[in-house]
């Protein structure tokens, strides 16, 4: 229904019709379930709106009131959500109460009170006489009422949510299920509770949430999936407005090749009909001529045959003769000419077939392929693959660390010296975007924020940039060389080849960690540095105090170069000389090996996405993968 927020006068009480009807079916309630936002439905109204809200998505996190399109959360299986709205029976109990307006108490003694208040648990009107021995007698002192006018006012007509025992509804929830994280009641608890092992009461588990942290840890972790959630979003809305340029460009493009195909066949027949008209004339002239020709000779037979008629008639005998022998020689010279008859055939040259035309693929198309990952991140690692999506290769190559922006592109630092000393940044697609040109030699990238740190190895110097313009921020000095560098809260961490560096975000150092030789990589994962022996083939992780927690060795692990992690604090290393790459748990657990991967020396994961890792082979060979 549409129980409004609002009240309703004693007046308006009396005209009621349209609040005893759902606003859905628009007829009279049967079973009302009652919504958070306060609105109210029939059971199988509020069921179909769910179900028809839900069938579109893939995995349905609630809904929205069919009324006030508020978003309400769904809990456990959808089909159940409805039931797990309570059922206001109140709201139909005060629509027929608001006919009579008598008072119910004194209704069973055959008297006709008029009542002017209402009581939500005993479910009916009060006069006042009675609503004062409410008040007094102790079983129905803590009794709910209200004006019988304001009774439906959604602050009293709201149920009374989770105070009952969703298995019995007639008794209180008195105890909390810690094994179920369910409220319960005594009966609950003797009987479908009763081999739990941790039962308390209410204000103990109130206690323990309260006093625990509980409920910051909750809304940590719930702020950090929100994090996640709002980077999928803003990628696929990016990924949207790409689409868009892309299918914009493809417009274009089908425009132009239609205006340069309609003008290339207007030239076609321009020059078609030009070279037909210039034939037909050609030819025409022709048989003009031998057709004068003919017609000269056609002239002078007529004009001889004038001649022997003349002479049948003259009496004049020279010239009879004369004109004779005359005729007779015009007669043979003219059949002794050579002429001939012109005629010229035509025949019709087959163009290009417009129906073998009309089957051609004229037009380009546009590609898609469509990828999905989980965003909880639940692939499983041990059975998953990596599957070639897009492969490239950089230039003069000397590529040997390279990361993921937050638009997911990739930024692969190039170790020339200057003025060739640059970064390159690529779409996934393997397409160069840009080039970006640093006064020093560029190592090893990394991201936090707005900001990009670039180490630029034995220069000694380490360079910011802003990830939105890529101009230089500010360059920092450093005691050694730096190679692979980290950020964690807002500290750098940089492998030194025998130390790893601690300092802060301006390059003051902090702490210096001291570490074997040949040290050139360095992530912090799960509060600990863990960084790649390459010259012994070992992996440690060390606490910030400076104690191993763990190393990882294997035979099947020869120069362990590059090092990464994914959300789930799983850590990869590229095995340059045993062509595989290793994934541990973040405890140093080996997970699975990949193999048959050329001479990788890094891998990049995308911040936001575990499916996707970009390889570097041969220090310029880039796959980009999908794991899965």
């Amino acid at each position: 229904m549409a129980c409004s927020t609002s009240g309703q006068s004693g007046s308006e009480l009396e005209t009621l019709g349209d609040a005893s009807l759902c606003s859905v079916c628009f007829e009279k309630f049967k079973s009302p379930r009652t919504l958070p936002c306060r609105h109210s439905f029939c059971h199988a109204c509020l069921s179909s709106a769910i179900e028809s809200s839900c069938k579109e998505k893939e995995t349905p996190a609630g809904f929205r009131c069919p009324l006030c399109r508020e978003f309400t959360p769904g809990v456990g299986e959808q089909k159940k959500w409805v039931n797990r709205f309570p059922i206001n029976d109140a709201l139909v109990n005060i629509l027929e109460i608001s006919n009579s307006k008598l008072c119910g108490a004194c209704k069973t003694e055959d008297e006709e009170t008029p009542g002017v208040n209402y009581c939500f648990e005993c479910k009916e009107a009060l006069c006042d006489a009675c609503t004062k021995y409410h008040r007094k007698i102790a079983p129905s002192r803590s009794h709910s009422v209200c004006p019988l006018n304001k009774a439906m006012d959604a602050e009293y007509l709201q149920p009374i949510m989770y105070k009952t025992c969703q298995e019995h509804t007639d008794r209180p929830v008195e105890l909390v299920c810690n094994d179920h994280e369910q409220l319960c009641c005594t009966l609950c608890v003797g009987t479908n509770h009763r081999k739990c092992k941790s039962v308390d009461t209410l204000d103990v588990a109130a206690g323990k949430i309260k006093d625990s942290g509980m409920i910051q840890s909750l809304e940590e972790n719930m702020k950090e999936y929100e994090q996640k959630l709002l980077r999928a979003k803003h990628s696929m809305e990016e990924n949207m407005d790409k689409l868009d340029d892309a299918a914009s460009i493809l417009t274009k493009e089908m425009e132009k090749m239609e205006e340069d195909l309609i003008a290339h066949v207007r030239k076609a027949k321009s020059e078609a009909l030009e070279k037909l008209g210039e034939a037909t004339k050609t030819s025409k002239e022709k048989m003009n001529i031998s057709t004068e020709n003919i017609d000269d000779q056609i002239q002078c037979i007529k004009k001889c045959q004038q001649m022997l008629t003349d002479i049948n008639t003259t009496s004049d005998m020279v010239k009879q003769v004369a004109e004779f022998f005359r005729t007779k020689q015009i007669n043979q010279k003219l059949q002794s000419s050579r002429l001939n008859k012109i005629l010229i055939m035509s025949k019709v040259k087959k163009g290009s077939d417009v129906c073998k035309i009309r089957k051609q693929l004229l037009f380009p198309t546009l590609e898609l392929s469509e990828y999905t990952h989980d965003i909880y991140g639940k692939v499983d690692i041990r059975k998953a693959t990596l599957k070639a999506d897009v492969s490239f290769s950089v230039e003069d190559k000397q590529i040997y660390f390279g990361t993921f922006l937050i638009d997911g592109s990739i930024l692969l630092p190039q170790y020339l010296s200057p003025p060739q000393a640059q970064c390159l940044l690529f779409n996934r697609n393997g397409k160069e975007i840009k080039r970006i040109s640093t006064n020093h030699k560029p190592l090893s990238v990394c991201v936090c924020g707005n900001e990009i740190y670039i180490s630029c190895g034995t220069g000694k110097v380490i360079i910011v940039l802003s990830s939105e313009t890529f101009a230089v921020l500010r360059s920092m000095s450093t005691e050694k060389p730096c190679y692979g560098l980290d950020i964690k809260y807002d500290q750098l961490y940089v492998a030194c080849m025998d130390s790893i560096d601690l300092m802060d975000k301006n390059g003051e150092m902090i702490r210096s960690y001291d570490v074997e030789e040949s040290v050139e990589c360095v992530i912090v994962n799960n509060q600990k540095m863990i960084y790649s022996n390459y010259a012994e083939h070992i992996v440690s992780a060390m606490s910030t105090s400076s104690q191993i927690m763990w190393t990882y060795e294997s035979p099947n692990l020869r120069f362990p170069f590059g090092i990464e992690h994914d959300s789930r604090d799983n850590v990869y290393i590229t095995g340059k000389d045993s062509n595989n790459i290793h994934m541990l748990s973040s405890e140093g657990v080996l997970l699975r090996v990949f193999d048959n991967i050329k001479q990788p020396w890094f891998i990049a994961i995308p911040p936001d996405d575990d499916s996707t890792c970009c390889i570097c082979s041969n220090r310029g060979d880039m796959t980009i993968y999908r794991i899965g």
